[in-house]
């Protein structure tokens, strides 16, 4: 849900990106409310005690989506929890190539 799509396609915003921020790819195979915890991103092998959850973001095809956190601090949690709604790639955003 972090990679752009090809720059130039009608809607898209390259300037989202930058090259000094480290990104998590989200893949999502169905469209609906998508639960993500600190453990999960642990399991990563992301040191969330380093996170401050209010500076997540999430983007998809290059603009940001809204995500509800349930935290308990000021740096993430194992137990703490991101909600957002996500939809799974159904490769519209590829139309140009074809």
């Amino acid at each position: 849900m972090m990679v752009p799509a090809a720059h130039g396609q009608d809607g898209f915003d390259p300037n989202w990106y930058d090259a000094t921020r480290q990104y998590v790819k989200i893949g999502t195979v169905e469209d609906g409310i998508h639960h993500l915890s600190g453990e999960n991103l642990s399991e990563l092998g992301i040191a969330i005690a380093s996170i401050d959850p209010a500076t997540i973001q999430i983007f998809q095809n290059g603009k940001e989506i809204p995500v509800l956190f349930e935290a308990n601090g000021v740096s993430l949690q194992s137990t703490d929890t991101l909600r957002f709604v996500g939809f799974r790639n159904t490769g519209d955003d590829e139309d140009y190539l074809y």
